[in-house]
């Protein structure tokens, strides 16, 4: 193949990627659990289309109505946890992890889609009838129901604390486009040009769709709150804390 990015995952596969994205060798795990293979095959796309100049966020996006939310933040922020919550409530999946979006004339909708949600195992051990990913060692929640299309209405970066109140912000501008630049999902294969591709392909959603910043604090017990929070954001509603029942 040449130049190459070697990539590895010790319980699923190995990757190659050419330098310019469009050449890719994926070899599996002798073993590796068909899960595994799904998750690391969307990650290996998503650094391989980057490369390309295809960006996509790291995200996990739900959608309630019309209208989808995809949550931004880094592993441990809570997205996954959140999503749990409100899929419970009536929402609905579309991907966790790779967010594809094709951004038309009437707004930015997501692509490619894989409605998963994954979360760590409880301390009791992983939970009956649920998927277990060796290679993440995570739960695999695969909905019954799924949705179809959904335009992405909010953008929202979330800042789990370990303690104080809801806070939401509205990001405006380069604070905006800072925070999507920050989220792309290839934050690993990123020579000069890549860097200068997310920058823009940043700038153009931020001025597309809002972005919000979401502050709260850890703990079970605050999720209505926060969660109510996201369907003010997504209802066009008052941008004081709400409660979700």
């Amino acid at each position: 193949m040449g130049g190459a990015y070697e990539l590895s995952w010790t319980r699923a596969a190995t990757a190659a990627i050419s330098l310019d994205g469009r050449r890719v060798r994926f070899r599996s795990v002798q073993g590796a659990a068909p899960v595994s293979l799904a998750l690391v095959r969307r990650m290996v796309r998503a650094y391989a289309f980057s490369l390309r100049g295809v960006e996509s966020l790291h995200a996990t996006t739900i959608a309630k109505g019309t209208a989808a939310v995809a949550l931004l933040g880094p592993s441990g922020a809570g997205k996954s946890t959140l999503a749990a919550y409100l899929v419970r409530r009536g929402w609905h999946p579309l991907s966790d992890d790779v967010l594809w979006l094709k951004l038309r004339r009437d707004g930015v909708w997501p692509t490619r889609t894989l409605p998963w949600l994954k979360r760590v195992p409880a301390k009791g051990g992983i939970s009956r009838g649920v998927v277990f990913d060796p290679n993440l060692g995570k739960e695999i929640l695969i909905p019954g129901r799924t949705a179809g299309p959904r335009r992405v209405r909010a953008f929202v970066r979330l800042d789990r604390r370990p303690r104080g109140r809801v806070q939401v912000e509205r990001l405006r501008g380069a604070r905006a486009a800072a925070v999507l630049a920050v989220n792309v999902y290839n934050e690993l294969l990123r020579p000069p040009r890549v860097r200068v591709a997310q920058l823009q392909w940043a700038c153009r959603l931020a001025e597309r769709v809002p972005v919000w910043r979401l502050r709260f604090p850890s703990g079970m017990v605050h999720l209505p709150r926060v969660a109510g929070t996201i369907q003010n954001i997504l209802a066009g509603g008052p941008l004081r804390p709400g409660i979700s029942p």
